[in-house]
Order: C-alpha cells, then structure tokens, then sequence
C-alpha cells in the first residue's frame, strides 16, 4: 500500500480529534396531562420546538443534553416571559427512530409555572453607592420603555440592557456593564426591577486607522470623521458603515474594527483592518 500523503494525515488526525455529531429532530411532542402550562403558552412552545433541530455529540448522553436545552429555553424561556418567573420546566427526549447519526425524537414536557407577576417599582442606579450616574436616570428609563404594572417580560428587560448598552456607547462609556436586581414581593405579585449602571471609564478618540487601504480611499474614508479628538460615539461608527458602504470593501463589517484603549488617558484608537486573512479572498 503506498503510504498516506500529508493531506490523508490531517484528515485523519481531524477524525480523530473531533467529536462526531449526532442531529436530533423533534417529530413531536406531548405536554404532561398533569401540568399546568396556560394553552397559549403552549403553543408557543409548540411553535418553537416541535420539527426543530439539535446537533449534540454523539459520544455524550445527547438526548438529555437536548432535553436539558428545551426545557431552559423552548419552555421556561416563554413562561418567564409571560411573568412566570419561578418557573420550573422539565423535558425527557425519548428516540423514535436512528438513521447513522439522525435521530427523530419525541418530547415530553413539564412545567410548574408558579404565580404570575407584574413589574413594580423600576430603578436606574450606580453600581458604586457613592458615584452620580453621568446620565440621567429618568431618561434612560424613558428610552428602555419597560412599563410599571406591565406582565413581566425578561426577554423585554435583556433588550433594555442592551439598549442601555447602546446608549452609554453613545457617549463614550464603551466598557460599561449593568446588571439587574430582583425584589419580590410576594402579596402583590409584583417584581421590582434595579439595573445598577457600572459607567466606567470615558472615552475620546485620538486617532482613526485604516490597514490595508490606498490612499485615495484611506483620504475619503478618514473624511467621515473628526479631525481633532472625538467623543467615542457607536452611533457614528455604524452610519459610517452605512454611509460609506459603496466605498468599502465589501467584506469588511463591524468585526474588521478594533479598539486600542489608553485607560489611564482616557483615550482610544480605533484600527480598522482591510487586510485579506490568509485564505480569505480579497
């Protein structure tokens, strides 16, 4: 037999080292008899789960592993979002039917919703008890448009972080982080919500890199920005993809971008690297 070339080695090297996978497809499933999910929940859940996919190794215990995932995100995820908070979820995955690596499956699945609540009382604060928010709190709960009195919805209080994560961006604060706090109270029903704002540092651009482009296109590009020290604003930075999308390389994205900081200065750099990877073509 003539012996293995380099490209027969890695090939086997990879089989070897990488985990063969096994897709399971969801035929069906059945809610248990003795649940107490509402109706309209569970045809949301149905919507969202059943024909789905899941792709798990297949050396590992993929059925529950699959399970595990539908019961925290296809089940508990809706009902926490319809204001069952304490909800508690459960899926057992039993195999139908195995073709090499895939797999249809049939889902049983289980939930103690517990009570329902409403939003109470919504707060904006600083992380650190001794420190002023450099925004002002009443307008960023304007902006995060989450209701007093409304179901609670935590998916509706992930956008509003990320929206205050936008926001801050906007102003230069791009290493800020806020995290929410819950209060319960379990006579009304209701939650209170505290985001706690850690702003950090603020950020002023001292200069703007374009690697990888002429000239004439690195003149026009460097254009769309202030000649002098800037307020670091996410804002600006997408427009100027958008506005100079004609003009860019076209698979250049957000991505290409990065961000030298000088924490101490409270300045920041920002490279933008239209440079061909290896085996990226151009």
């Amino acid at each position: 037999m003539p012996n293995p070339t380099l490209a027969q080695e890695i090939r086997d090297i990879q089989r070897e080292v990488e985990p063969q996978k096994v897709t399971l497809h969801v035929a069906r499933i059945e809610f248990n008899k003795s649940g107490a999910i509402p109706a309209e929940i569970q045809n949301e859940i149905r919507r969202k789960v059943e024909h789905s996919t899941y792709e798990e190794d297949a050396d590992s215990d993929y059925l529950r592993e699959a399970a595990d995932e539908i019961a925290e995100v296809g089940v508990r995820g809706p009902l926490q979002n319809r204001g069952y908070f304490k909800a508690q979820s459960n899926a057992v995955m039993t195999e139908i039917q195995k073709d090499s690596h895939e797999v249809s499956v049939a889902v049983n699945i289980s939930a103690e919703p517990g009570p329902q609540y409403r939003v109470g009382k919504i707060e904006i604060k600083a992380a650190d008890p001794d420190k002023w928010l450099s925004l002002r709190p009443q307008a960023l709960r304007k902006e995060l448009r989450l209701g007093e009195g409304e179901i609670l919805n935590l998916d509706a209080i992930r956008g509003a972080l990320r929206k205050l994560t936008r926001i801050y961006g906007e102003f230069g604060f791009i290493d800020m982080t806020a995290a929410p706090d819950f209060t319960i109270d379990e006579t009304q029903k209701t939650i209170d919500l505290t985001i706690r704002v850690d702003e950090q540092k603020q950020y002023y651009v001292n200069e703007v890199q374009f690697l990888g482009a002429d000239q004439k296109l690195e003149e026009k590009l460097k254009a769309a920005f202030p000649s002098s020290m800037w307020l670091f604003d996410s804002g600006r930075l997408e427009d100027f993809f958008k506005n100079n999308k004609n003009i860019l390389p076209s698979n250049v994205s957000l991505d290409d971008m990065e961000l030298h900081r000088n924490t101490k200065a409270g300045e920041v750099s920002i490279v933008f690297d239209f440079r061909p990877c290896p085996g990226r073509a151009k």
